[in-house]
């Protein structure tokens, strides 16, 4: 038999040898290049895609952070005297107590401010807000005023429009400032920087801006965060109190789609129709926060927590290395089917 031919087993043994060594090299070829392009595909998205994004949502934090920290900084902040007002009708700049000048400057910045990130309010609270008793901050900005201000026309009410309540906010500013207090006494900073940013837990604001109905609306549209620098007193640095913005979580989540806001109310889709301007596809960011339970991504995406869990830390859900300021982080996450495991 022609197989029984030593010689010729030899050959076809060492012909099927070399195939299989071939299989191999094409095996581990393809491994090697499968990693490589895996390798690729992460770099590309975190410096094309994720950084990107990072960059734009610091510039969202820097911007509020920037503008607090000047107002924080102003002489007639850093003068003010006593405690908060003792109720929302007490005029601190009427009682000697605020300077025309720091009003009209805190104003100013405040515009500035709201022209770029739409905050809902901006304090001042000083340490020690007993809201037991009644008081309030010591002020609070919360509307764009160019020149001489203009009588604020009465806003109609029904039984359905929700209250402006600023309950949870001012139960959570002592918490805050507390803590900043223990870590922060005393201005001894030696560059603009090392000036503190503090997050809180998401919760209700006063904003209702996209919650007009009790009917229709939804409560959570009011929800957002207390950010806070220390301001000092002038005299010895020792620790005043904090100026806050009040940021919904719906600025955040506008800005992880890359819109100007989020349509919620006729009034917001009226506005984006007059804009021209569309939702993109539903994104894949998400900003978190484990501390305060702060997950914030865009609405229409909701499996993203469900890809995040079973996903695989940089394969298909990719965070840059540094957390930005404020106490939160930035994700990526991609759907599994993007990169097989």
């Amino acid at each position: 038999m022609p197989n029984s031919d030593p010689k010729r087993r030899l050959q076809l043994a060492a012909l099927v040898g070399l195939m299989l060594a071939m299989l191999v090299g094409l095996w581990s070829w393809r491994q090697v290049q499968r990693r490589e392009l895996e390798q690729e595909f992460i770099r590309t998205e975190l410096n094309t895609v994720v950084n990107a994004k990072q960059r734009e949502i610091e510039g969202v934090f820097a911007n509020v952070y920037q503008n607090l920290r000047t107002i924080s900084l102003l002489p007639s902040v850093r003068s003010i005297s006593h405690g908060n007002r003792k109720d929302d009708k007490e005029e601190v700049i009427a009682a000697g107590r605020f300077t025309d000048e720091g009003h009209e400057t805190v104003q100013q910045v405040y515009n500035n401010l709201k022209a770029n990130v739409s905050v809902s309010e901006v304090y001042a609270v000083v340490d020690g807000l007993n809201t037991a008793k009644g008081e309030v901050p010591f002020f609070m900005y919360d509307a764009l005023v160019f020149g001489q201000p203009n009588a604020e026309a009465a806003e109609g009410k029904s039984p359905d429009t929700p209250e402006q309540s600023e309950t949870a906010e001012y139960e959570f500013f002592p918490k805050q400032i507390m803590a900043i207090k223990s870590a922060y006494a005393e201005f001894k900073f030696s560059a603009l920087d090392q000036i503190p940013a503090y997050a809180s837990p998401m919760m209700r604001t006063c904003d209702n801006e996209q919650y007009p109905s009790k009917a229709s609306g939804n409560e959570h549209e009011t929800f957002g965060m207390l950010y806070s620098v220390p301001f000092y007193q002038v005299a010895d640095g020792r620790f005043k109190g904090v100026i806050s913005a009040i940021i919904r979580s719906n600025v955040f989540e506008a800005a992880l789609m890359g819109v100007p806001f989020v349509p919620v109310t006729d009034d917001d889709k009226a506005k984006q129709k007059a804009g021209g301007w569309a939702l993109p596809q539903p994104v894949r960011f998400t900003l978190s926060n484990e501390k305060y339970g702060i997950s914030i991504q865009d609405r229409r995406n909701t499996d993203l927590a469900k890809h995040m869990q079973s996903g695989v830390d940089g394969r298909n859900v990719f965070q840059p290395k540094y957390p930005m300021q404020g106490c939160v982080a930035l994700a990526q996450v991609e759907p599994t089917t993007v990169m097989q495991r």
